[in-house]
């Protein structure tokens, strides 16, 4: 297909030298003169759209690349919430659940920086420390100061937000604080109608 292209592009360019020749629309000299002129821009478009069609190719590569780190760090991110809660839901932090949350924050560095991973490991220490000190009822952990888990996972979440979108605003505060006191409410309104106190 490509070389029936170049053969007919090959005679229709001599078919219109012939045609310039035999009526006398160029003189012999100016011929020469205006064959050059076009030939030099053939090459000149055929440059500059090569280098149109390189830099969408890369342009495509690069965003083809940015979704899929976007979707692999979304999944790190999730899997690594999901990690901290199956930890906590337990009885006591074992030394193998330790291990897990340790691996887990190294997969979210390698998409994370380091003053975010700093962040986020202190969130993380303050909730397990809370969790580990709460004193047990019937048998389970119970959170007692809810307000500060719910600010440590915020703060995770936040830190995650502003990995995943860059020029996504912080959280507004106040928002936080009503969305804590709202999850209190529900957790008072599920213990109180659990007759667990």
């Amino acid at each position: 297909m490509a070389n029936k292209n170049i053969n007919i592009s090959i005679a229709l360019g001599m078919l219109a030298v012939i045609i310039a020749v035999a009526f006398r629309l160029f003189s012999e000299a100016d011929l020469w003169f205006q064959m050059f002129s076009a030939i030099l821009g053939v090459i000149i478009t055929i440059i500059i759209t090569n280098l149109l069609l390189n830099s969408q190719t890369n342009n495509d590569i690069e965003r083809e690349r940015n979704s899929e780190i976007f979707k692999e760090k979304l999944r790190i991110y999730q899997e690594f919430l999901q990690a901290l809660y199956d930890v906590l839901k337990e009885e006591a932090v074992t030394p193998d659940e330790a291990m897990r949350l340790q691996f887990q924050t190294s997969y979210i560095a390698m998409h994370t920086s380091s003053e975010n991973i700093l962040q986020i490991s202190k969130n993380v220490s303050n909730i397990v420390k809370m969790y580990s000190q709460c004193p047990s009822e019937n048998g389970k952990k119970v959170i007692q100061d809810r307000e500060l888990l719910l600010r440590n996972l915020f703060s995770i979440v936040e830190i995650f937000r502003k990995e995943l979108y860059k020029d996504m605003k912080d959280f507004d505060r106040a928002d936080i604080d009503k969305a804590i006191v709202n999850f209190d409410y529900v957790y008072d309104y599920f213990m109180s109608s659990c007759k667990i106190k």
